[in-house]
């Protein structure tokens, strides 16, 4: 057991260089391998100081997460201090997330903590396709929840798909939306299964959506890209009217061209 001990603080002073570490910093024996592993998966962003860890879990730009560790004293035997920031996440899920760090720590009494703490948001980053989009994906499930037509809703974080039962009455239509991994640079994609409603009219919305996406893709604000595409069926709509007008005119005028031809005969 000395001698494994005795490897692992030998290993951390062999990296000094890589940690940044600083005079004073003496973390407990079990935490010294949790720190280098740490270091394999963030060796350009990981900051030791006296009492402080730091590092950066990145997945893309828009998923990524500052992690900083203070270790109070009587760590291990007492939990660390974790703050969680972020320039592209929300808030309630950093919070959300700080809970769950103290929560496995509280497991890991007089234990090393800090390599539990960095899994847990490693896996989260890097496994959660909806970390870009949780704030989206969890108004779109308030939506069905709420609804009076007993939607469905279903989600994938391993694979990013996000599957939608909408019911109308009689109607009913399963939707699947596929977030990418590079989301938001890459745009979701939109799959139709199986309903009742005519393929033609739901291969329209199809396209409708494929092309609010790319809108949002090439810069419009969710806003915008709608707007757009409003506008287009109004005035398709607006012709569709003026088409059905000439028809009906037509309709009622044919009567009269019979009895032109009928006099000329």
């Amino acid at each position: 057991m000395k001698r494994t001990t005795q490897k692992k603080s030998e290993l951390l002073k062999k990296h000094e260089n890589l940690y940044g570490l600083k005079r004073g910093f003496n973390p407990p024996p079990s935490t010294t391998l949790h720190l280098f592993q740490i270091g394999l998966f963030c060796s350009n962003s990981l900051a030791i100081h006296r009492e402080i860890i730091s590092f950066l879990v990145l997945r893309t730009v828009y998923s990524r997460i500052q992690v900083r560790i203070m270790l109070v004293k009587g760590y291990p035997d007492k939990t660390p201090i974790v703050e969680l920031s972020s320039k592209t996440l929300p808030p309630p899920l950093l919070r959300s997330k700080e809970k769950e760090c103290l929560a496995v720590a509280k497991t890991l009494l007089g234990k090393a903590q800090v390599g539990a703490i960095f899994h847990l948001l490693y896996d989260f980053v890097q496994e959660n396709m909806f970390v870009p989009c949780w704030k989206e994906v969890k108004k779109l499930a308030a939506m069905c929840e709420g609804s009076e037509h007993d939607h469905k809703f279903g989600c994938d974080e391993e694979t990013g798909v996000v599957q939608l039962r909408l019911r109308n009455g009689a109607y009913r239509q399963s939707i699947n939306l596929i977030v990418p991994k590079n989301y938001p640079e890459d745009a979701v994609s939109v799959e139709i299964l199986a309903g009742n409603l005519p393929n033609s009219i739901m291969n329209i919305y199809k396209g409708h959506a494929d092309d609010v996406a790319r809108r949002c893709i090439a810069g419009f604000t969710p806003e915008d890209a709608l707007a757009t595409v409003h506008e287009v069926d109004a005035g398709h709509s607006q012709r569709t009217v003026s088409t059905r007008a000439s028809l009906r005119a037509s309709l009622h005028d044919k009567p009269r061209h019979i009895e032109v031809v009928t006099r000329l005969r």
